[in-house]
């Protein structure tokens, strides 16, 4: 099978590569997709929710297509071809044949942002009579949703009893309950309605669903409960976990064996893989929260990962340490090397000893062009010190080739190579989207402020600063 390599972060070429053991397949026509990259991603754990790339690849000329992968354990994956995109529930070691249906409707409309309207996959399963616990999990979905519709039709109060067993009978009538995925999904979904009811108090909801139970970190339902249940919990909820005195223990004793401490005094959180795996839960909202110091909590992390004995706590770790620095200042950003306008590379790192300055745009979007009006100023300004860059995401190669031509800059305009998987890195949501790097390559500013939004005073200050340290 052909799959595309990543070479620095954009997608260069296509080299054969090995099919892993006992492999996932997707295969399948997208009609009207040709010569675009069909991506698929699965969710590394289910607390950061770092998403992987499991496989990706070119869709040939006659529209197909074919994945393959590794998946750890019965999962809902994303598939997604440039902004269209769509989740599908899949097997390890199973083969899904696909059909595409709607991938190439126009995204860059003007005032649209795929973003925030995402344009939706639309495929159908092909051989469907083949894997029953999708078709299952289909009619489960649809039965959760009319349930909880008129749940809040109702407008039930607190302390309202909900009857499991009878809500249990109608989530499972006709279905095969006993596919351990599909009980476990009905579980927890009737957990999720019995918190979001509040039909008992929530020590007994606790005792119900988790108490003595193995933690189901892979299943999607379990952990969107767990998600739920323990939202805030350590710095809203809890009544035993004083928010002053977490706040000390992470911020002045620096201390992951204090905190552990504190959270046992909650009778929930007596179980330490319970206690360890709510720690991690709640660390971003702390990471975010004004009380806690940044990068006390980091600290915190990182003694966790180093010292958990449950390598799944360590992998979120990780993932969290990911999500949470990746474009913090003082961090590296993810490789950087772009085409040029005549084929080649330009890698940012190679700039080192300058600022660099990376304006990501499109096309289509007024405000990007307008703001490199803003940048040739800055350019004529403070090119002594500052590289600047600006780094086409349009989706097709010709597009950008054919804006180039309504452009004369004294910078670099560059193409990203349609590099989905950097948009994601960088968690890019709107264009134009601006980075500043420091003269050792490293985020001074993410998202840093626009061309026209004063960056000439905050330039001045920097390079101010450099000739007078200390002040």
């Amino acid at each position: 099978m052909i799959r595309l390599c990543l070479i620095s972060g954009i997608l260069l070429f296509s080299c054969l590569g090995a099919r892993p053991a006992n492999a996932t397949r997707l295969s399948g026509t997208a009609t009207g997709a040709e010569g675009k990259v069909i991506r698929v991603q699965r969710f590394d754990d289910l607390i950061s929710f770092r998403r992987i790339l499991a496989d990706a690849d070119t869709i040939g000329p006659d529209g197909t297509f074919d994945l393959e992968f590794f998946l750890p354990s019965t999962a809902y994956v994303r598939l997604s071809i440039d902004y269209h995109s769509n989740e599908i529930l899949l097997e390890p070691g199973q083969s899904y044949s696909l059909r595409i249906t709607d991938s190439a409707r126009d995204l860059n409309g003007p005032g649209r942002n795929p973003f925030l309207d995402p344009p939706l996959l639309e495929y159908a399963v092909t051989d469907a009579s083949k894997h029953p616990l999708m078709a299952a999990m289909d009619t489960l979905n649809q039965r959760y949703d009319a349930e909880v519709l008129r749940m809040f039709r109702k407008l039930s109060g607190p302390g309202r009893t909900m009857p499991s067993d009878s809500l249990r009978e109608r989530f499972g009538a006709g279905l095969d309950i006993s596919d351990p995925f599909l009980a476990l999904s009905i579980r927890y979904r009737i957990g999720t309605l019995d918190d979001m009811l509040r039909s008992a108090g929530r020590a007994e909801l606790f005792i119900r669903y988790f108490a003595g139970q193995p933690i189901l970190y892979q299943h999607p339902d379990y952990m969107e409960f767990f998600n739920s249940f323990f939202s805030r919990y350590l710095t809203h909820v809890s009544r035993k976990i004083p928010l002053g005195e977490l706040a000390y223990r992470v911020n002045e004793e620096k201390s992951y064996a204090s905190v552990l401490d504190l959270l046992g005094r909650d009778s929930l959180l007596r179980s330490e893989p319970i206690r360890e795996l709510v720690l991690l839960r709640n660390l971003r909202e702390m990471f975010y929260t004004p009380e806690f110091v940044p990068e006390a909590v980091i600290d915190i992390l990182n003694q966790l990962k180093r010292t958990t004995r449950i390598p799944e706590h360590r992998r979120i770790a990780e993932n969290l340490s990911y999500r949470l620095l990746q474009m913090r200042e003082g961090n590296h950003p993810p490789a950087l090397t772009f085409l040029t306008p005549s084929g080649d590379s330009l890698n940012v790192a190679e700039l080192r000893g300058k600022y660099v300055y990376l304006q990501f745009w499109t096309s289509d979007c007024g405000v990007c062009a307008a703001d490199m009006t803003a940048m040739d100023a800055l350019h004529e300004r403070f090119s002594a010190d500052v590289a600047f860059i600006g780094v086409s995401m349009d989706l097709e190669p010709a597009v950008f080739q054919s804006f180039l031509k309504t452009q004369g800059h004294a910078w670099p305009l560059v193409y990203s190579g349609g590099d989905m998987e950097l948009i994601d890195a960088l968690n890019i949501r709107s264009f134009p989207t601006y980075l500043l790097l420091d003269r050792e390559g490293k985020v001074l500013s993410y998202p840093a402020r626009g061309p026209a939004d004063q960056t000439d005073v905050a330039f001045r200050r920097l390079l101010a600063t450099e000739r007078t340290p200390g002040q």
